[in-house]
Parts: structure tokens; sequence; C-alpha cells
């Protein structure tokens, strides 16, 4: 019996796509279900009757997990049987898919967190940008101008004012003399 129909819980649960689930056979994408040694799914199809599984036990890989599954065998309208509908109710997952599921939240923040350092970086990136922009193309003119204002603040004029003396008007010829 192959799968002819494959929905988003039963993806979620086995973590296999619709695509690759369809047309093969469902023990092959799903665990093989057994009772007393016997295919149920095989059972339920060769009876022609609905069977019940209550409680019943799936192995994964970080340990077990149970879920009801009612296997209802389907026929075309001259009554063959042409397979069998089977729904899985109340799977709780296996353990360590349910803890990927809880952490699902720091994954959020994760990418919230990248989200904001992206919006903080670019800015910065262009303000960065800029600045060696303009230092390449004034920076011989910054340099000429730090220049002149060092001139200046080593001028007599501040060291007149540092020593606490008054600056008057004269004549340079005067002071020559």
């Amino acid at each position: 019996m192959c799968v002819s129909s494959w929905g988003k819980d039963a993806e979620h649960f086995t973590g296999k796509t619709s695509s690759s689930a369809l047309r093969k056979k469902y023990y092959e994408v799903f665990p093989r279900l057994r009772m007393n040694g016997q295919d149920v799914v095989q059972k339920s199809l060769r009876h022609n009757k609905t069977s019940m599984l209550n409680g019943y036990t799936f192995n994964c890989l970080y340990g077990q997990s149970t879920s009801d599954i009612r296997i209802e065998p389907l026929g075309d309208i001259a009554g063959n049987i042409v397979g069998a509908k089977v729904v899985v109710y109340n799977h709780p997952e296996c353990p360590g898919v349910r803890a990927l599921e809880d952490s699902r939240h720091f994954i959020n923040i994760g990418k919230q967190a990248t989200i904001f350092a992206h919006r903080i970086r670019n800015p910065l990136n262009a303000i960065k940008g800029a600045v060696v922009y303009l230092r390449e193309k004034y920076q011989k003119d910054l340099l000429a101008t730090l220049k002149e204002v060092e001139q200046w603040a080593m001028s007599d004029y501040w060291l007149a004012l540092a020593k606490g003396d008054t600056l008057t008007e004269t004549e340079r010829n005067r002071v020559i003399e």
C-alpha cells in the first residue's frame, strides 16, 4: 500500500515532505504499525474493518512517545478496498522534537539580535565611509589649518596674556628705535 496523501501534520511528525512521501509504501516513511507481530494496516485492509490503536508506542531517537491511531479501509464505488486512511491523534512528538520546539523562542531571539545588529552596523559603516572619504579629500587642508591654529596659539599674543601683561597699540617704528 502506497501513500496517496500527506498532510502538514505528517510532515511535522516525520520530517518528510509530501513530495518525498507520496507514492512510497507507508512503512518507508512512517513506522510500520504492528500489534502482536502483525501489520495492523494490512490486517485492517484484509478484514475491511476500521482499527483503533489506543496508546500506541512509537520509538524515536530520544525515547518513546504514544498516540492513538485510527486505520480506516477505503473502498471504491464497487466496494473494492483501494487503500486506508491512517490518522494519528494527539501525538505529543518525540522528546527530542519537543525540546526543539521549546527552544524555538531562542531561535527567534537570535534572529531579532541579528536584525538589530544589522540595523546598527549599516549606519556605522556609512559614517565610517564618510569619515574616510572626508579625511582623504580634505587631509591637506586640515593639516594646514591645524598648523595655522598651532602657530596662532604659540604666538606672542598668547604668551603676553599668559604673563599678565596688557597689550597696547604701538607704532612699529617706535618699537624698532
